[in-house]
């Protein structure tokens, strides 16, 4: 039984332009608008899982966050975890010290978070309205999280039931952590998140992983065109896993079960009226999804569904703004119209 995911990330703030049109260098252009928000794959993750797990009457376990933090009196750490907050609903108020998620009265637990006495790093996200496309520059992170942090991390947490989900952003240093609960931690699921192409150290990070979750630009990279044979090529490549996933943008997502090779293929129908309107942030809510069904819903809910679910809900994720009110649209198949 999982008593607690933890993602391993990164933590940004996104600052997101909506333009008419991409920019033509040296030029001047007029933004329809702007929105500052917390962002970073893990966090957006934890986001939507938790607004899943608010509609079970004892949720089953708390999300947490296991990301360089700056310290609670500062500015972007009072809008990150009040982005959490919002979620749920719950009034968003002063921080005094690091205190763990129950106390702070959030619904995502930060106390497992590395503090620094720095900011959080910029996104600034350009999305064009012409073509849907969108164009991230970041700042630098600054210090990363260490090996030994991460080791901290781990001796304080239970060694039973827990899910560590990372992201392959720093592939020498993700690697070295998933070994090391593979060394201390022999029960503990790992899942990983594959998704920059020509990134180094991926392939290793997923062949360490029991769930992958790969991106359509990955699998592209390596000369796929339809996810079937990118992931049954993958089979291979990932002795440990027990499932990989791949999202494939409007034509929906697929996952293949190891060893057994059963291979599913989801699509969602959306309303006649759907349009896309933000699209970051997806491939987190697929990954929300996922992650939520196997964990609360591993036994009674079919491969199918589960599949199914967790592409419903990017799909929805990609026709609004932002993450918020997600999990109220997903409660209908939380409590009946899936499984």
């Amino acid at each position: 039984m999982v008593k607690r995911i933890i993602t391993v990330g990164a933590t940004y703030i996104d600052i997101i332009l909506n333009l008419p049109h991409y920019p033509t260098e040296d030029s001047k252009l007029r933004a329809h608008s702007s929105t500052t928000r917390r962002g970073g794959n893990g966090p957006n993750t934890l986001s939507v899982l938790a607004q899943l797990l608010a509609f079970h009457v004892s949720p089953p376990f708390l999300p947490t966050l296991c990301s360089p933090m700056p310290e609670p009196d500062h500015p972007d750490f009072y809008l990150a975890q009040n982005s959490f907050n919002s979620h749920a609903g719950v009034e968003p108020g002063p921080i005094s010290g690091a205190l763990p998620a129950q106390e702070a009265g959030c619904n995502v637990d930060l106390g497992s978070c590395i503090w620094r006495d720095a900011p959080l790093p910029r996104s600034y996200i350009l999305v064009s309205q012409e073509t849907g496309s969108r164009t991230i520059v970041s700042t630098s992170m600054g210090k990363e999280m260490t090996v030994r942090e991460f080791e901290g991390v781990v001796k304080g947490i239970g060694k039973e039931g827990v899910w560590w989900h990372f992201e392959g952003r720093i592939p020498n240093i993700a690697l070295e952590c998933m070994k090391l609960l593979r060394h201390r931690l022999p029960h503990a699921r790992i899942s990983v998140e594959i998704e920059k192409p020509g990134r180094d150290g991926l392939q290793a990070m997923a062949a360490e992983a029991d769930v992958v979750f790969y991106s359509r630009a990955w699998a592209q990279d390596k000369g796929f065109d339809d996810p079937e044979g990118f992931l049954r090529w993958q089979a291979d490549r990932t002795p440990k896993a027990s499932l990989i996933c791949c999202t494939w943008g409007a034509d929906g997502a697929a996952a293949l079960g190891l060893p057994s090779g059963e291979y599913r293929h989801a699509r969602w129908n959306p309303p006649s009226d759907f349009r896309v309107v933000d699209s970051i942030g997806a491939g987190d809510t697929f990954i929300a999804g996922m992650l939520y069904c196997l964990t609360c819903h591993a036994e009674h809910w079919r491969f199918d569904d589960k599949l199914m679910f967790a592409n419903e809900l990017a799909g929805r994720k990609v026709g609004q703004y932002g993450f918020d009110g997600l999990g109220e649209q997903m409660k209908l198949g939380i409590e009946g119209s899936y499984g």
